[in-house]
């Protein structure tokens, strides 16, 4: 395949020398262009694949040349694309471009003139790779119920940015509220009704003559496929529960849920994430809490319509701690992790309430809980209190642990909270978390049984340690468990909610 390659340059040695050298390439389409301002308009127009400036370089062919005008260049077209740029400069390097190369960041690479550069500038061009292309599509509502969008192209050139309003009434909420509430239930055609909730979302909220369709087919076009967005939903506490997640790609004819082809998430608003994220930072070893809350029988901290709230026992929880255990001491070498440390699931060592928000005290840079969970709004089931909590506790004993008191221990380390239980994707303990700067909450939206919940951990942290991307980790989490347990809703029960990072 030919590749377009941008020379600019008026410096009469270099056009003969190196342009000499990429004109005789078969493999290469040279265009040379002599100024910054038109060199610009070319990075534009012609949209290279690699682009080479020389150093001194005249804004227009009627300005002098000056000797930096070549970094003048490459902040511009930096902005504009995302073609590998090489700035080729006097050798030995001045001191004053070695400081300013910094702040151009890594798609720029320095060439001195020196023996063998130009064999180094044709390596380059046919090696670097420009930075992937994504689509992030952010859909977002206020608490008053303004519907909004915005396309943003990452690595996109020319730069790729598209607003526009949306619109979901009063009526499509509640019926899509309902019918997340009936497949809760995982009646035998749930799947069917996921489908019908994914395209009434499509129907309600995007509308046929949305430009919003239009706009999206171009950015997915851009960005080679649906595998490479990322859809990103802000929504106000008030539509939370709507289960957004099942939407389908409007405009393509799709009969399969958008979450399984891209990652789909969550996001709350302008919130940055105060803690690091997970692959993110200086190199140091990392610390992971397993926690098996393998509790079960009456717990008198929660009373439901005057009684206590009883706790099925759980099959799972031992089996679950031991595989993640087990993927992240095979993985520790390779992604910087200490011997995670495991709690809970030996039944002399029982983890009481207090020993767990010791334990939280601690540094941890993920946290995987593995356990009942229990959510109730206030005003529900009989009860004026509003729940979020986790239970710990000896055997016949459980003691509830309500998340806004194990929130404050995060917000030094945690980078990645997992809690594997039923409900715990509802927006208090997603917001809790996010409140306190965990940049990755992941949870269930329903109730989740205990095989696909062990499932679910497993594929999860495989993928995770795959891909070092926990939103790609989980959409391919999504897809193994459709086909693992496509009966089951767990597949479509999981939900995760990032901060924004700075």
């Amino acid at each position: 395949m030919t590749k377009k390659v941008l020379l600019v340059t008026a410096d009469s040695s270099l056009l003969r020398e190196l342009g000499g050298a990429l004109r005789a390439q078969q493999d290469l389409s040279v265009m040379e262009y002599p100024d910054e301002d038109g060199g610009l308009k070319q990075v534009e127009s012609f949209r290279p694949d690699f682009v080479i400036v020389s150093l001194a370089l005249a804004t227009n062919p009627t300005s002098p040349v000056t000797d930096l005008g070549g970094l003048e260049f490459c902040k511009g077209a930096i902005n504009v694309s995302s073609s590998p740029i090489a700035l080729v400069t006097p050798w030995p390097v001045p001191e004053d471009v070695i400081d300013k190369l910094g702040a151009l960041g890594r798609n720029v690479y320095c060439d001195p003139v020196k023996e063998g550069y130009v064999a180094k500038v044709l390596d380059q061009i046919r090696t670097t790779r420009p930075p992937p292309k994504h689509l992030n599509i952010f859909i977002k509502a206020d608490a008053d119920n303004r519907w909004s969008y915005d396309l943003v192209g990452e690595n996109f050139q020319p730069k790729f940015e598209r607003p526009g309003t949306l619109s979901l009434d009063k009526g499509a909420q509640f019926l899509a509220k309902r019918l997340a509430a009936e497949i809760e239930k995982m009646p035998s055609d749930w799947e069917a009704k996921f489908t019908e909730l994914g395209e009434g979302i499509v129907e309600s909220l995007f509308g046929k003559d949305s430009p919003f369709v239009k706009e999206l087919k171009e950015g997915v076009r851009e960005a080679g496929g649906l595998r490479n967005t990322r859809l990103i939903f802000t929504v106000d506490r008030e539509y939370y529960e709507i289960a957004l997640e099942a939407v389908l790609s409007p405009g393509d004819n799709a009969v399969r849920p958008w979450m399984i082809r891209a990652p789909v998430v969550r996001n709350f608003g302008e919130r940055v994430a105060s803690n690091t994220p997970l692959f993110d930072g200086p190199p140091r070893l990392k610390r992971c809490l397993i926690v098996g809350a393998d509790t079960s029988g009456f717990c008198d901290d929660i009373v439901v319509d005057g009684s206590s709230i009883e706790l099925e026992k759980l099959s799972h929880v031992e089996s679950e701690c031991a595989a993640v255990e087990a993927l992240f001491k095979k993985s520790k070498r390779e992604m910087g992790f200490d011997d995670p440390k495991v709690v809970g699931i030996d039944p002399s060592k029982p983890l009481t309430k207090d020993d767990f928000l010791d334990l939280l005290t601690e540094p941890w840079d993920v946290i995987h809980f593995a356990g009942h969970a229990y959510y109730s709004p206030a005003g529900s089931n009989g009860g004026a209190t509003q729940h979020a909590c986790l239970f710990v506790g000896e055997s016949k004993r459980p003691q509830a642990v309500e998340m806004n008191t194990i929130v404050p221990s995060l917000r030094e380390t945690t980078s990645l909270l997992y809690l594997s239980g039923c409900r715990t994707a509802n927006a208090e303990f997603a917001i809790a978390a996010a409140q306190y700067g965990v940049p990755a909450v992941l949870g269930f939206r329903w109730k989740v049984q205990d095989k696909p919940a062990e499932q679910h951990a497993r594929l999860f942290y495989h993928q995770l340690f795959r891909e070092r991307a926990i939103d790609k980790a989980f959409r391919n989490t999504r897809r193994g468990m459709r086909l693992l347990a496509r009966k089951d809703n767990a597949w479509a029960s999981g939900m995760l909610v990032m901060a924004k990072s700075n």
